[in-house]
Parts: C-alpha cells; structure tokens; sequence
C-alpha cells in the first residue's frame, strides 16, 4: 500500500484549525432581564431615549437582556438601536479622530434582537459573542400609528399578530 501524505494532512486540517486558532463556542440565551428606568421621555412626549447622544450608553456584552421602561403611554411606533465599542461617545476635533473607536452605528443581525416590544417596556437582547458593546435605544410614538401599523409586539405568543401589526 503506498503512503500519502497530501491525504494525511487533508485529514489533520480541520482538527489542526480547531486546535490553532482557539475556537470558541458561547451561548448568549438564558439571561434574566434587567429593568432600565433612568432613560427619558423627550419634551414633545413623542420619544424616548435611554441615554443622550454623549451621555454613557448602557453596556452590552453578550447575552445581556434589558427591560427598558420607556414611559411614552403607548406602544412605540418605531425602535432604533445603535451599538458601539466605546462607552460613551465625545465630538471629534479632528477628521482623524473621526476614525477612531469614537464612532456608533445602528445595529444589524443579531446585535439588538427585539423581544417584546408594548406600551410600557422594550425588551432587547444582545444574541452576537460580543463582550463589549454598548447600546443606545431611541423610541419614538406616532400618535396617527394607522400609517405605520399598530406598533408595538407583546409576548413571542403573539409573535402571528405582531409580525402583521408591528413597525419595524
């Protein structure tokens, strides 16, 4: 029988990638909801944010749930989650500084994943491996929500009748 080699480290590879590069595998489910009530209800009564746009946002590792009690009256319209490295964020003096882990985005995928959604709370949940983010939520209520559907998405028992109701 002849000895092959190449067919021997074909073999090896994926156990040799496993092992060099430390992969790791987390779970993010299963945390408790922490309550958030320090945010607030901006002056036209129409909005809400948990944190202003230079003030320290909450921080977000993985797994971590928030109950956001956002104190609108009624069902937000819409929910904006935007996500960050830094804690908090300062005006850039410079372009370069621009450049720097002084920056946010809106979130995508599974970064802020929306799991309840009323006329009293938010709840969000970061569902990414990620250690170190953190999160600002803006919340706005349109009083005329007919244009935008119903808002607002109760438990995932309705998750039917929110995803026909809701705005995302």
């Amino acid at each position: 029988m002849r000895n092959r080699p190449g067919f021997s480290l074909l073999l090896l590879s994926p156990i040799a990638l496993l092992l060099f590069t430390h992969c790791t595998v987390c779970n993010p489910g299963g945390q408790e909801a922490q309550r958030y009530t320090a945010g607030r209800v901006l002056d036209d009564g129409n909005a809400y944010e948990t944190t202003g746009v230079y003030d320290e946002m909450l921080f977000f590792p993985s797994g971590r749930r928030y109950d956001i009690v956002h104190g609108l009256g009624r069902s937000p319209t819409t929910v904006n989650s935007y996500v960050s490295f830094a804690s908090q964020l300062r005006p850039a003096e410079s372009e370069s500084e621009s450049l720097s882990l002084n920056n946010i985005a809106e979130s995508a995928g599974n970064q802020v994943v929306i799991e309840r959604w009323d006329d009293e709370v938010v709840r969000i949940r970061n569902d990414t491996c990620v250690q170190d983010f953190y999160v600002r939520i803006v919340l706005t209520a349109n009083d005329d929500a007919t244009l935008l559907g119903a808002g607002g998405m109760s438990g995932a028992n309705d998750s039917m009748n929110a995803s026909s109701t809701s705005a995302f």
